[in-house]
């Protein structure tokens, strides 16, 4: 599978890029690309949230994404042929590394004795993302 992180950054910078050149027919269309799919749509939105969930005590957190890695894996079998569509209409578009979205698509992958340690590494990350208290940018 194509890993859904970089998928999802891609198109959130084709919407950006078309928002700046006005493109109003492109933004429509990945927009309706992303509403298309219950599935596709829900994974985008969990990726979004992420980013700003935040829990107090570890031990919350790693049961967290114990129970994530095996509920992402079955979303992403449920979206695998979509995604496929969705990046061949983004796969020119220049992104740069996200490293929350890394981890999470660690998990998507298959498990086996080569990527166990990836994988590891992968929840300590997330773990370490959700127990950071993250700064609230409100309106002036």
């Amino acid at each position: 599978m194509n890993k859904f992180g970089i998928i999802k950054t891609k198109m959130l910078n084709k919407l950006t890029e078309s928002y700046a050149n006005e493109n109003k027919s492109e933004i429509k269309s990945i927009l309706k690309e992303i509403k298309e799919n219950k599935e596709f749509k829900e994974m985008y939105l969990f990726y979004e949230e992420i980013e700003n969930k935040y829990f107090e005590d570890k031990d919350t957190a790693k049961l967290y994404v114990e129970d994530l890695s095996s509920i992402l894996k079955q979303k992403a079998s449920k979206i695998n042929a979509f995604c496929e569509v969705i990046n061949m209409s983004v796969y020119d578009t220049q992104i740069d590394e996200n490293q929350l979205y890394d981890s999470i698509d660690q998990l998507l992958e298959e498990d086996n004795l080569t990527n166990i340690e990836k994988k590891v590494n992968a929840k300590k990350k997330l773990v370490e993302h959700l127990t950071t208290k993250k700064q609230v940018h409100g309106a002036f």
